[in-house]
C-alpha cells in the first residue's frame, strides 16, 4: 500500500500543539520517504482541553481513561479520519489502544520544569509562606510540596497562554511549565528560574520529546521506519514508559522518571522519583543502565519496579486509591 498524496496530521488545537506539529511536518518534508506529500492539519478539542474547572485526575476518573489529552486523537485514528497524531509524550497512557503505535520523534528538548512568579522575580525558596503556587500536575505538586509544604498549591488549566493570563489575573503568586514548551513557543524569557531534573523535580515520563502515534497496519507507518531513529531517545523513551506501564501509573500518579542518556557510550542514568500526594513519603532511585537493548532494558525495569514496590511504592499506589 503506497503512501497517500495528502496525509492528515491530527493535533489539540492549542497554540503550543499547533506548532509541535508545524515542526514534525517540516522534519519530515526534508526526508525522502515524504518528498511530494502534502499535509493537513485536523485540529481536535481533548477532554482535557474543554473542562478546565476539573483536575486532571478527576478527569480521568471520569471518563475511563487517563489519557485526558489524546483519546480523541486516538479515536480518530481508528476511525481513520486522521493519518498520524502528534503528541507531547508526557501526556500518553502507557498502554495504547489495540493496532496502534507510539514512536518517539526527532530530539529531546530540556527536560527541565520552570517556575514562573508573578513578579518575574521571586525565587521559589523565597515565596512567603502561604504563596499561591499554580500547577494542575499531582507529580509537582508533591514535589513541591516536598520543598515547600508552608506554601499553598492551587489547581490551574488551560494552555500556556491561559495560564500566564490566570497568574495576572486571578491571585496566583507563581506556576509552573515545562521549559520544552516555553521554548517551543519562545517564551523562555518568561522563565524566572529551572529546577534541577535529577534532584527536585525529577520530570514526567517523556518530557520534552514529541511522540507520533498511528495505526501499525498504515503505510505512514512503513514510511516512517525508513526515517534513522535516535537510538539513545529511543532507549530512554522505553525505560520511562515501561516504568510507568509496570507501576500503572498514569495523571494520577506523582511519579517522576528521566533517563539520561551517557554522553559517549551505550546506556544511561535512571532517575526515579515517586511521592504520595502529601509528600511524607519518597522513593527514589538513581540507576545506570548499560545498554540500548530494549530487552535487556526491560528486564532491568522488572527488577526495578521489583524494587521500588517493597520500598514504599505499593503504599504510595495504596493511599491514591
Amino acid at each position: 500500500m503506497s503512501l497517500p498524496n495528502v496525509l492528515k496530521v491530527g493535533t489539540r488545537d492549542s497554540p503550543l500543539a499547533m506548532q509541535q506539529t508545524q515542526q514534525v511536518i517540516h522534519l519530515l518534508l526534508q526526508e525522502k520517504a515524504f518528498a511530494g506529500v502534502q499535509f493537513e492539519i485536523v485540529a481536535l478539542k481533548a477532554l482535557g482541553d474543554l473542562h478546565l474547572k476539573d483536575s486532571l485526575v478527576h478527569l480521568g476518573r471520569q471518563s475511563g481513561t487517563y489519557g485526558v489529552f489524546v483519546k480523541e486523537l486516538e479515536q480518530a485514528l481508528l476511525r481513520g479520519t486522521i493519518d498520524f497524531a502528534v503528541h507531547s509524550l508526557k501526556d500518553m497512557p502507557s498502554c495504547l489502544p489495540e493496532g496502534l503505535m507510539l514512536r518517539p520523534f526527532a530530539f529531546r528538548e530540556d527536560v527541565r520544569d520552570a517556575f514562573i512568579s508573578a513578579d518575574g522575580v521571586t525565587h521559589f525558596q523565597d515565596l512567603p509562606p502561604s504563596s499561591v503556587v499554580g500547577t494542575s500536575a499531582v507529580r509537582r505538586v508533591a514535589q513541591l510540596k516536598k520543598m515547600r509544604p508552608d506554601l499553598v498549591y492551587q489547581n490551574i488549566r488551560g494552555n500556556v497562554q491561559t495560564r500566564f493570563r490566570k497568574l495576572e489575573e486571578e491571585g496566583y503568586d507563581a506556576t509552573i511549565l515545562a521549559v520544552a514548551g516555553l521554548n517551543r513557543l519562545g517564551l523562555a524569557k518568561k522563565i524566572t528560574h529551572t529546577f534541577c531534573p535529577e534532584r527536585e523535580l525529577v520530570p514526567a515520563v517523556g518530557q520534552g520529546v514529541l511522540g507520533l502515534e498511528f495505526l501499525v497496519a498504515h503505510p505512514f507507518a512503513q514510511s516512517l521506519a525508513t526515517i534513522k531513529g535516535d537510538k539513545a531517545l529511543e532507549a530512554c523513551i522505553f525505560a520511562e514508559r515501561e516504568l510507568m506501564r509496570l507501576l500503572e501509573g498514569g495523571c494520577q500518579l506523582p511519579l517522576g522518571a528521566y533517563a539520561k542518556p551517557y554522553q559517549n557510550q551505550e546506556g544511561f542514568t535512571f532517575f526515579v522519583q515517586l511521592l504520595n500526594v502529601e509528600a511524607s513519603l519518597e522513593v527514589f532511585r538513581q540507576v545506570e543502565f548499560r545498554t540500548f537493548s530494549q530487552t535487556k532494558i526491560q528486564t532491568d525495569i522488572e527488577l526495578l519496579v521489583e524494587d521500588l514496590l517493597r520500598s514504599g511504592a505499593q503504599a504510595i499506589r495504596k493511599s491514591l486509591l
